[in-house]
């Protein structure tokens, strides 16, 4: 405020301010007792130059004439055109310095925003819940060649045994349970009687036994 303000001091002084920017100079040297002496002083030259003789030229009247002419058939100045005539006025340092710093934001806004971009592209990938008929990491989607296993697990198994055996059979779960409480399990063609093994072997499982050759292994 205080800068804006002193730019404007020697407009102030001739009388030239628009209203707006009047009202804003008019609150801020009322306390200020900086921009006071500045217009005093400015008062003083200003009375220094009206001392002078000058040749009479009418070029410069007139100019003044055809400007607020112009300015009055264009009617007010918006506000774009207010910021550009306060900023061509002010000294070259300050839009050079001010332009310098924009160039500078920009430029750390665009790293930044890379290296945004940078780490979503790296992250790893999230974990997300299996169910139990979710495949056994690594393996592939069952296709319409894999055998096929009825299982029955023992009422009292839990959860995380349920996954044990599903990971140990390389089985993964795509029916049931059925009124009877059985699941069907998926299998690799190939992996069919090691999984009938493995299952057999373990106490948690009631009864297995396989849909395409007739093999069972009631364990009851």
């Amino acid at each position: 405020m205080h800068n804006q303000a002193m730019r404007l001091l020697p407009w102030y002084v001739n009388g030239t301010l628009l209203a707006e920017e009047l009202d804003l100079v008019c609150q801020h040297v009322a306390g200020c007792s900086e921009c006071r002496r500045e217009v005093d002083e400015l008062r003083q030259l200003q009375a220094v130059c009206a001392q002078v003789e000058s040749p009479a030229d009418a070029a410069p009247s007139f100019a003044r004439l055809k400007r607020r002419l112009q300015h009055d058939h264009a009617g007010p100045a918006s506000r774009w055109d207010r910021l550009r005539s306060h900023w061509m006025q002010a000294p070259t340092w300050f839009r050079v310095t001010l332009a310098t710093q924009s160039f500078v934001l920009f430029a750390l806004g665009g790293v930044l925003i890379g290296q945004q971009i940078y780490a979503v592209r790296s992250a790893e990938p999230p974990s997300f819940y299996r169910t139990l008929g979710d495949a056994v990491p690594g393996e592939r989607i069952v296709s319409g060649n894999d055998a096929r296993l009825v299982v029955m697990f023992d009422s009292r198994i839990s959860h995380a045994e349920m996954q044990r055996l599903l990971r140990l059979s390389r089985a993964r779960i795509v029916d049931g349970p059925n009124d009877a409480g059985a699941y069907v399990l998926a299998v690799r063609a190939n992996g069919e009687k090691a999984a009938l093994d493995a299952l057999r072997g373990e106490p948690g499982v009631a009864l297995v036994q396989s849909l395409g050759s007739g093999e069972a292994g009631d364990k009851r």
